[in-house]
């Protein structure tokens, strides 16, 4: 009796052991999304344009949130923030217009950040961006998550020997998200 006792603890420490161990391995299945960052990761590595490509428009995500587009200097505020990152005719067309420029268009939610999804070489001098833009409040900024995404394209070009952000486009809004997750972020179709 008691050496099925132990026989049964043992057949469940092993069974628990099992579990836990397959859980904390890695998946084998990589989601369309973490393939595409394993790839980017890779051109990283390489030290290619895409990589000067990506710090560019991070960078540029790390701005937005600097231009209120409402502000009675919105225009003088596009030229000076955003400079570095457009090329010509974006600066030149999102100073004269700011109502159609990408900001901060309220206190809250703000542009955070835009996460790469996608870097595709159109020709030597063009490639276009897909990525996520994800917007923030001081709710998420605290508890975790964010305030909702979208979904945008851009097209970066050459310009004078730097890459530069050439156009602008939002593909699709997504609602807010839970979870720090770059993974469980939606898509871009």
């Amino acid at each position: 009796m008691n050496l099925m006792r132990i026989l049964v603890f043992l057949l469940c420490f092993a069974a628990i052991g099992f579990a836990v161990w397959r859980m904390a391995r890695p998946s084998s299945r990589n989601t369309p999304v973490q393939a595409g960052k394993e790839a980017l990761q890779q051109e990283l590595a390489a030290g290619t344009d895409k990589q000067v490509i990506r710090v560019q428009v991070e960078g540029f995500g790390s701005v937005l949130k600097n231009v209120s587009l409402l502000s009675p200097n919105a225009s003088q505020d596009i030229a000076r923030v955003y400079k570095p990152y457009l090329s010509r005719s974006l600066w030149s067309s999102w100073s004269s217009h700011p109502e159609t420029a990408a900001g901060r268009e309220v206190s809250s939610p703000w542009p955070e950040r835009i996460d790469v999804v996608d870097i595709s070489q159109l020709s030597v001098d063009d490639y276009t961006v897909r990525a996520v833009l994800v917007m923030m409040t001081s709710e998420e900024v605290s508890s975790g998550g964010d305030a909702g995404t979208a979904s945008i394209v851009m097209n970066v070009i050459r310009e004078d020997g730097v890459w530069k952000i050439d156009s602008y486009d939002i593909v699709r809004q997504n609602g807010p998200n839970t979870e720090r997750s770059f993974q469980d972020r939606p898509q871009l179709e």
